[in-house]
């Protein structure tokens, strides 16, 4: 393969395990790349930024409690108007 890489080493370069990036094949979550003449997967640039952009489910999971016990910012002001956009 010159053109490219395998999916162990695209998976590893995300924080993923070749399994999941399988996974987000499988359920559209992004494109597989294209095959190689030996029939493996081979990412390019752009089939690596979408796996980096994908987050594990455990990752979101994290991310949505965060948010859900965030409480929201003071207001500050900037010449009397809010920068929060939150109402008192």
């Amino acid at each position: 393969m010159t053109d490219g890489v395998t999916i162990g080493q695209a998976a590893a370069f995300a924080g993923v395990t070749g399994k999941t990036a399988r996974h987000y094949h499988e359920h559209g979550l992004i494109n597989e790349p294209r095959r190689d003449n030996s029939g493996y997967r081979c990412s390019g640039s752009a089939d690596l930024l979408r796996l980096v952009q994908v987050r594990p489910p455990a990752e979101i999971g994290a991310i949505r409690d965060a948010d859900l016990t965030a409480s929201p910012p003071r207001s500050s002001t900037l010449n009397g108007a809010s920068t929060t956009g939150w109402t008192s």
